[in-house]
């Protein structure tokens, strides 16, 4: 799949088994960040009767978070083929953020920032019904703005779930800020989190009662696993149980900014 001659000629940042992620030019102007995944031969005609391509599934959710106004990259187009260079793919192209940089990446980390508008952008995500599944400090995008602060982007969706109602205060809204919290106490910064949680709507209480879960939370391989399946049976079940279509996720209420 990694071809020399095509990684020599790509902006790479991701270059691994079964994954591509590059940025290349846009005919329009700005460039394409585009993520491709090497699809198993053998399981594809299965998953392609049974399961959503994973990019559909991302590109459903980033389409979603951006209607409603959540600051992500824009998704452009989704695709899925057969190629000399790659052989079996899918491929999610989205809008480059530019000048944006990961939140692990800023020379000072995460506390030289403050980070109550970045739980404020996860609150709207919940509110639209998304669950993001991966929610680390390196899926976060940092861009500087003309305003007084950064604006925080959340980017990399391959594991959200799409949910009919506010998902705040559920066990997949939960894991989120739980997941979130924790990649930022491995880098440091910890100390406002019950600012951060308020800005979110946590009560003080209810933010240290979240903080307690956290000296516990595991994230390692089997504990992700395990969560997502839970994520995704209350996903089905929820979608089950309200009989929801696409049309009607679209008339969730999001609240406003601020």
């Amino acid at each position: 799949m990694n071809d020399p001659a095509f990684l020599a000629r790509q902006r790479l940042y991701k270059a691994e088994t079964g994954t591509l992620v590059w940025s290349e030019p846009l005919p329009s102007g700005g460039n394409a960040v585009v993520k491709l995944y090497r699809r198993r031969p053998l399981l594809d005609p299965i998953r392609r009767r049974f399961i959503p391509y994973r990019v559909e599934r991302e590109y459903g959710l980033l389409r979603r978070l951006y209607e409603h106004g959540v600051a992500c990259p824009e998704a452009l187009a989704w695709s899925h083929g057969r190629s000399r260079v790659h052989g079996r793919f899918e491929r999610l192209d989205t809008r480059e953020v530019e000048g944006a940089v990961p939140l692990t990446d800023l020379p000072g980390g995460p506390a030289s920032l403050e980070l109550a508008p970045l739980f404020a952008q996860v609150r709207r995500m919940h509110a639209a019904g998304v669950a993001h599944g991966a929610l680390y400090a390196r899926n976060v995008l940092v861009a500087r703005t003309p305003g007084p602060g950064p604006q925080f982007f959340l980017i990399d969706l391959a594991h959200g779930r799409a949910f009919t109602r506010d998902i705040a205060g559920s066990h997949p809204g939960d894991y989120d800020l739980l997941d979130l919290l924790l990649s930022l106490k491995r880098q440091g910064a910890i100390d406002a989190a019950v600012e951060w949680l308020a800005a979110y709507g946590l009560t003080p209480d209810a933010a240290r009662s979240l903080l307690k879960r956290l000296e516990r939370h595991r994230n390692e391989r089997p504990w992700r696993h395990f969560r997502r399946i839970e994520t995704d049976s209350r996903a089905l079940l929820a979608a089950l149980g309200s009989g929801a279509s696409r049309a009607s996720a679209a008339t969730l209420t999001v609240p406003d900014q601020g």
